[in-house]
C-alpha cells in the first residue's frame, strides 16, 4: 500500500536529524521500533525531518485498543514549538483517515495511488500539494509554508490520482 516502505533505506533514512526523532516515541505508548523501515519523509526549511515511524503496536490512550502494525509520523514545528506525532493503522490510511496537525500545517500519510491533495478552507482558499513518499504536509499559505497565517484546519481534503481527479476525501 505504500510505496516509500518497498524502497530501500538511504542514507538520509539515517541521519541524525531523522534519529532525533525517535525521541518522540513513548515506551508506554509505543512498542517495537521498526528501524529497518524509519524513513524521512520530508526535510523543513531548518533541516529537521519529518519521519515515518513504523511500530509493532501503539496505543493512543491507556484504555484505549493498541493498534498493531502502527505507522507514526514525527512533524517538528518549525516555529520550534514542540512537534505533531500522529500514528495510524493500514484501514486509517486506505479509509483516509490519517491526518494529522501541528500549528496550521495539516500532514498526513495516503495510499500509492495518491498523487497530489487539494485542500479547501473556510474562507474558500484552495491550496494544493504534491505527495512524496507517500506524505504530504499542508497548510494555507503553500505546502512549504508552516505557520502562515490563515485559518488553521481546512474544512474539505482530497487526494488526487495522477489526473486530478479525486481517489479519496481525506478527513480534515
Amino acid at each position: 500500500m505504500l510505496g516509500v516502505l518497498r524502497r530501500p533505506a538511504e542514507p538520509r533514512d539515517r541521519d541524525p536529524e531523522t534519529k532525533f526523532n525517535l525521541r518522540f516515541l513513548s515506551g508506554t505508548t509505543t512498542a517495537g521500533v521498526e528501524t529497518d523501515f524509519i524513513r524521512r519523509l520530508a526535510t523543513l526549511p531548518d533541516g529537521a525531518a519529518v519521519t515515518l515511524i513504523p511500530v509493532q503496536s501503539w496505543r493512543p490512550g491507556a484504555d484505549e485498543r493498541a493498534v498493531t502494525n502502527a505507522l507514526c509520523v514525527i512533524h517538528p514545528d518549525i516555529r520550534g514549538h514542540g512537534v505533531g506525532k500522529a500514528c495510524f493503522g493500514s484501514a486509517a490510511i486506505r479509509a483516509g483517515n490519517a491526518t494529522a496537525s501541528i500549528g496550521d500545517q495539516t500532514f498526513g500519510l495516503v495510499p500509492d495511488d495518491v498523487r497530489a491533495i487539494k485542500a479547501t478552507y473556510a474562507d474558500g482558499t484552495v491550496v494544493r500539494a504534491p505527495v512524496r513518499d507517500n506524505f504530504f504536509s499542508i497548510s494555507p499559505g503553500g505546502s512549504r509554508d508552516i505557520g502562515s497565517p490563515g485559518p488553521s484546519r481546512p474544512k474539505r481534503v482530497e487526494g488526487l490520482d495522477e489526473h486530478g481527479d479525486m481517489v479519496v476525501a481525506l478527513t480534515p
